[in-house]
Order: structure tokens, then sequence, then C-alpha cells
């Protein structure tokens, strides 16, 4: 949980960062325009104003490396943030 002003600032930059990557070459078009309704965009100012920033993370391999391969990792988080 995250709740220092100046780390909520960090995160705020680097997911902005993120976004603009994904709005600029990631998406597709098509992604983008049915995210149109919901009027989203790279700027990501609730990151800083919200109370808390609750940091959510995921073991994609074990120690070994890339080959200690982890099977549906964004399965399990996401029912894990789901859940939570």
């Amino acid at each position: 949980m995250v709740r220092d002003p100046e780390l909520k600032r960090q995160i705020r930059e680097a997911a902005e960062k993120e976004e603009r990557d994904n709005y600029q070459w990631r998406m597709t078009e098509a992604w983008k325009r049915d995210l149109g309704p919901l009027g989203t965009d790279a700027h990501k100012g609730f990151l800083e104003t919200v109370p808390a920033l609750i940091v959510v993370m995921a073991l994609t391999h074990g120690d070994e490396g890339p080959e200690a391969h982890h099977y549906y990792v964004q399965e399990s988080v996401g029912l894990a943030c789901g859940s939570f």
C-alpha cells in the first residue's frame, strides 16, 4: 500500500508513460475506438489524489530464469484482484 505522495507521483509518471505507449503504438485503432465511450486517455492524475494505492505484482518465472516459467499468472493475479 502506497501513501507517500512522492512515491505516488513517481507511480503516476510511470503509469502515464506506459499509457502513452499504449495509445501511440500498442493499441489497435479498434481497441482505441472501443475505449472511446469510456473517455480514458494517458492522463492518470487520480493516482496522486487518492488516499492510497495498492500495488499488485506478478511473478512470471522462478529464480532459475525465464525457463522456470510460471503458468496462468495473469489469470491468477486477475482473480486475486477481483477477490480483493
